[in-house]
Formats: C-alpha cells, structure tokens, sequence
C-alpha cells in the first residue's frame, strides 16, 4: 500500500521503504523518509532493543521554560518512557512508538496541526499520517458526506475530517494506545 501511495509522490522517489515487526509479525510498522542528508541529518527512526521510535513534522522540546528545536528531532528522545518527554513537546508533530510488548503508542501534537488518521478492515487496524494511504489500505469507498460537502462548498473539510467514512481523524493533545492484539498494520 505504501509503495502505491509513494508512487504518486514525486519527492519520495527513489527513497526506502523501511520496516520495523514484532518477531511473531503481529504488529509492523512500515514508513519512508527523507534521507537524512537531504533534511539536515536528521533521522526520523531509532530502534533499541525491541522498541522503535518513530516522529514525523516538527517537534520543539520544552526545557525550563526554554524551547529546544534540535533535541526533539532525535528519534532516540522517545525511546525513553514516555513521561520523559510527552508532556514536554509542542510544535507540529507525531510520535509512534512500538514497544516489544503488546502496544503501539501513537502521540498527536496539541492543536492537532499534524494530522493522523486510523481505520479498520478485516480485524487490521492501520494508522498514518496520510489518509488516503490508510483509505487505500483498507479499501475505504464509502464517503463522509459532511467533509465532502465542505470540501466541495470551501475547498477543505471542517474539522480535518478524511473524506473517507470509515477513516477517522486521531484527536489531538492524546496519547492513542493500540493493544497487539487490535494493530497489525500502521501505513
């Protein structure tokens, strides 16, 4: 599915599609990037041990009252427990973090500026931050007349609702926890 959403995107040609699974492939988590020598050396993923940390957009640290804009693009950063860093972040971002055990944890940013969607299909729950991929993924046809309608009238959809009825927009300001059991796919 992420192959055919990148074939449509110019700027990610050419680029790897990197892979990250639990040993009994119960929970993958798939994504691509910019290298890391074409935005500044940063890199958006780090793994240690069974866990991966993933962070997409633009996250600033908050630190004794001073804002941080480099540490919060080391992916290593939410390696750590979450309470070392979450309540921290502002900015314009995302954070997936998938541990050994039995969860992924995804964080949204506080006003929501960075959108993630998730869906089901067929007992797979995917997740992303593109909503046509998560659409794709799991042959979403059925439309939401009301963000159709908006977009239509406006040319956005209120709220940043997908246009998708199935696809649902992940609030913002919360940590979403997703048990092995119920994730098997993140887009």
């Amino acid at each position: 599915v992420l192959r055919e959403v990148v074939s449509r995107i110019p700027y990610l040609s050419g680029e790897p599609l990197t892979e990250n699974a639990s040993p009994d492939r119960r929970r993958v988590a798939t994504w691509i990037c910019h290298a890391p020598e074409r935005v500044g050396g940063i890199h958006y993923a780090a793994a240690e041990g069974g866990t991966l940390a993933l962070f997409a957009g633009r996250p600033i640290l908050r630190t004794n009252g001073a804002f941080d804009g480099r540490g919060a693009l080391d992916p290593r950063l939410y390696l750590r427990p979450r309470e070392a860093w979450e309540d921290r972040l502002d900015g314009r971002f995302v954070v997936v973090r998938c541990d050994e055990g039995p969860r992924i944890t995804i964080t949204t940013d506080p006003i929501g500026a960075y959108p993630v969607f998730a869906s089901e299909a067929n007992g797979i729950h995917w997740v992303g931050n593109n909503a046509g991929a998560v659409a794709l993924a799991t042959g979403a046809t059925e439309f939401d007349e009301l963000a159709l309608a908006s977009v239509l009238t406006v040319g956005w959809s209120f709220g940043g609702q997908p246009l998708w009825r199935s696809v649902h927009r992940l609030a913002p300001n919360t940590t979403h926890t997703f048990k092995h059991d119920a994730l098997r796919g993140v887009v």
